[in-house]
C-alpha cells in the first residue's frame, strides 16, 4: 500500500546510515577531546572536517528519510482516498445516506483523509527515530558494559509476559 518493498527498505537502510553517522561524529568529539594538548591543536584541521562531515550527512539521511515518508505516505494517502470513495458510491442507497447530510459525510471522509495525511507519516517517522536511537543506545551500551545486555534481556522478558497477561 505505501510502495512495496524498496521504499520500506530504502527508509531502514537511510535509518542505518543516520545513527551511524550520529555515533561516528560522536567516537570522534569524544577521541578529540581525550586527546592531549598537543595533538588537539595539531590535528585540529582534520577533527573538524571529520566531525563536520558526519553532521552534514546525518543531515542530509534525515532530509531523505522525511522525503521517502512523504511520497510514501502520499501513495497511503492515495491509495485509501480511491478506496474510500468507491466504497461510499457503492454503498447502498438506505436510510443512513436519506438522513445524513452530504456535509457531514464529507467532513467525516475528509477528516479520515487529513488523518493520514498529516498525522500517519510524522508518527511513523518518529517511530523509526525513536526506535534506531534505542537500538543504538543499546548497541553502544552493549559494547561498551556487556552487562547491560543482560538486564535488558531480563526486563524484555518481564516486558512479553506483561504484555501476554495484559491481553
Amino acid at each position: 500500500m505505501s510502495g512495496g518493498f524498496a521504499p520500506l527498505l530504502l527508509v531502514q537502510v537511510v535509518m542505518t546510515c543516520y545513527i551511524g553517522c550520529n555515533i561516528m561524529g560522536d567516537y570522534y568529539t569524544q577521541k578529540w577531546a581525550n586527546a592531549p594538548a598537543e595533538e588537539q591543536r595539531a590535528q585540529f584541521n582534520f577533527y573538524v572536517t571529520v566531525i563536520f562531515a558526519f553532521a552534514i550527512g546525518a543531515v542530509l539521511f534525515i532530509v531523505v528519510r522525511v522525503v521517502s515518508l512523504l511520497f510514501m505516505s502520499l501513495k497511503v494517502a492515495k491509495t485509501a482516498h480511491n478506496h474510500i470513495l468507491k466504497l461510499v458510491l457503492q454503498s447502498p442507497i438506505n436510510l443512513f445516506f436519506d438522513v445524513t447530510p452530504v456535509g457531514k459525510i464529507l467532513n467525516r471522509f475528509t477528516k479520515d483523509l487529513q488523518c493520514l495525511d498529516n498525522v500517519l507519516c510524522f508518527n511513523v517517522g518518529s517511530f523509526f527515530a525513536c526506535f534506531y536511537q534505542a537500538m543504538a543506545s543499546l548497541i553502544v551500551a552493549g559494547f561498551t558494559v556487556p552487562y547491560v545486555l543482560i538486564a535488558t534481556a531480563f526486563f524484555v522478558f518481564l516486558g512479553a509476559l506483561l504484555f501476554r497477561f495484559a491481553l
